[in-house]
């Protein structure tokens, strides 16, 4: 683990845009050490310091990943669900790219009950059970197991909490 050296090159991240922070109206007391300069009413952020914590960061998920530990990736802004969503079933992790469900990790008995009936609906359904029905029933029944596809897509193999978070926007997603 500490053989291997990750390093970012800060030519890149500029190139991507990460040198450029909030308004200076915006400006959080915390984020001071981090900012490098002002520029057309931005704060333009050291890339350097941003580079250290970046690649600390990367060590620490480095480090559950090679321990087997589980990271629940969550982003569910429109730019980046395709994103976390890829790179979440690249890692076989878990993800929520649509709203988070309050009580995921507070009441995950009752998330993990209606996970398995959904998963129950699911077999159901691939399984023929539901042919016995009418038409209107069966749009029903696929109405349902949509919605709750919506919700649980992403969590539907987490049997556990997992051990660490991944949030992509603090903001959005402040209440998971």
């Amino acid at each position: 683990m500490d053989k291997t050296d990750i390093k970012l090159s800060i030519d890149d991240m500029a190139k991507a845009g990460l040198n450029f922070g909030h308004r200076v109206s915006k400006l959080h007391p915390k984020m001071k050490q981090y900012v490098a300069g002002i520029k057309s009413n931005v704060h333009m952020i050291d890339l350097e310091k941003s580079a250290k914590e970046f690649e600390r960061a990367l060590k620490f998920i480095s480090k559950l990943v090679l321990e087997g530990k589980k990271i629940l990736f969550v982003g569910t802004k429109i730019q980046v669900k395709e994103l976390v969503k890829e790179a979440a079933q690249a890692c076989k992790m878990p993800y929520v790219i649509e709203r988070w469900l309050g009580g995921t990790f507070t009441n995950f008995e009752t998330i993990s009950k209606r996970v398995s009936y959904f998963k129950d609906l699911e077999n159901k359904r691939a399984n023929g059970e539901f042919e016995k029905y009418t038409k209107k029933e069966r749009m029903k029944i696929d109405k349902e197991i949509e919605s709750l596809r919506n919700k649980f897509e992403g969590i539907k193999n987490m049997e556990k909490l997992p051990e660490a978070v991944l949030i992509l926007d603090l903001k959005k997603d402040d209440t998971c």
